[in-house]
């Protein structure tokens, strides 16, 4: 029971500190904040991370893990392919038209401050394009798609998410122009 109670202690620092990060990006946010923001001591704190990066990797890791795990029960539900990227894709454009706020910002801030933690960036990226070659693949088996490449398209795919996340509110794209780009990602998985 330790081990479990640990765990979700684990969890909900994590759970506030996304709130902290989500609010005032990565750099500006120091253990108090996130002492402040858990109510906890801060022995409390230092018990299960050593610093706010420590935080944050645990937090972009465990989210990563958690976006892969949705994907992988919904293709062993075996779920129609099309809804399975369709919903991926609703997900993400909420993400971009701020529907509710999210990690991405301070992620790409904390990414440019600390270079040597870049692999995990990476990793994430490949976890996600290696799922939606999985999606891909599937619908391709199921005769919902016709993609030569999925790989290839995966890469793509993720690459484009990818750079949306980050453009779409520096350039002040409306919901209609993500929405339009969005559409377009897709319509090689329109099917027959």
């Amino acid at each position: 029971m330790t081990g479990s109670k640990s765990q979700l202690k684990k969890n909900y620092i994590l759970d506030k500190s996304k709130e902290v990060f989500i609010a005032r990006g990565f750099a500006r946010v120091t253990m108090k904040d996130i002492v402040e923001a858990c109510g906890i001591s801060r022995g409390g704190l230092y018990r299960y991370f050593s610093s706010t990066k420590d935080i944050f990797l645990a937090l972009f890791q465990r989210d990563a893990r958690d976006e892969l795990e949705k994907m992988e029960v919904a293709l062993w539900e075996n779920l129609s392919a099309r809804d399975i990227l369709q919903a991926y894709i609703k997900t993400q454009k909420e993400e971009m038209t701020g529907a509710e706020p999210t990690l991405f910002s301070a992620a790409y801030e904390f990414f440019l401050e600390n270079p040597e933690d870049r692999l995990i960036f990476q990793w994430q990226f490949d976890g996600i394009a290696e799922m939606l070659r999985e999606i891909i693949e599937y619908g391709n088996r199921r005769k919902e798609f016709d993609i030569a490449n999925p790989a290839a398209y995966a890469r793509h795919l993720a690459l484009v998410l990818n750079s949306m996340h980050l453009s779409a509110p520096l350039l002040n794209f409306p919901e209609q122009r993500i929405g339009e780009n969005l559409d377009i990602l897709l319509k090689p998985c329109e099917g027959k």
